[in-house]
C-alpha cells in the first residue's frame, strides 16, 4: 500500500516538473523562432516532446519546412545549423538543466517528408 501511494507522489512530482520544463522549453522556441524571423525558407511548423522529467536529455525539438527543397536551402545557407545553435543558446537562457542540453536532440524534417512516410503524423515519423 505505502508503496503505491509513493508511486503515485512520484508520478504527481514528474507531471509538476514536466510542466515547468515544458514552458520553459516553449518560451525558449518562440525566441529561437524571433531571432529567424524573416530568414528563409520559413519554418512551416515546429514541435517538441520528450520525457524531460525523466532526464532533461530526453527532449526533441523539431522545425518543419514546407518543402524538400526548403529543408535542403535551410541545410546550405546555414538556417539549419543557426537553429539548432540558437535552440541550445535560448535553453541555456531559460535555465533548463544543463546536462540536458548537449544531448538535447534538434531536428529538422520537411512536410512533404512527413506526409510521404507517416502521412503526415510527427510522432510516427520521429520515432520510426
Amino acid at each position: 500500500m505505502f508503496k503505491g501511494i509513493g508511486y503515485q507522489f512520484e508520478l504527481r512530482r514528474r507531471a509538476r516538473r514536466q510542466a515547468a520544463l515544458d514552458k520553459l522549453v516553449a518560451a525558449s522556441i518562440d525566441q529561437v523562432l524571433h531571432s529567424v524571423a524573416g530568414r528563409t525558407p520559413p519554418i512551416k511548423k515546429h514541435l517538441f516532446w520528450g520525457a524531460s522529467a525523466t532526464h532533461p536529455r530526453h527532449l526533441l525539438v523539431a522545425y518543419i519546412f514546407e518543402s524538400d527543397a526548403d529543408l535542403l536551402t535551410a541545410e546550405s545557407n546555414g538556417l539549419s545549423a543557426d537553429l539548432d545553435t540558437f535552440t541550445r543558446r535560448e535553453l541555456v537562457r531559460s535555465d533548463y538543466p544543463d546536462e540536458g542540453i548537449p544531448l538535447v536532440h534538434v531536428t529538422f524534417a520537411s512536410n512533404e517528408d512527413m506526409l510521404r512516410k507517416a502521412g503526415g503524423n510527427a510522432y510516427v515519423y520521429f520515432n520510426s
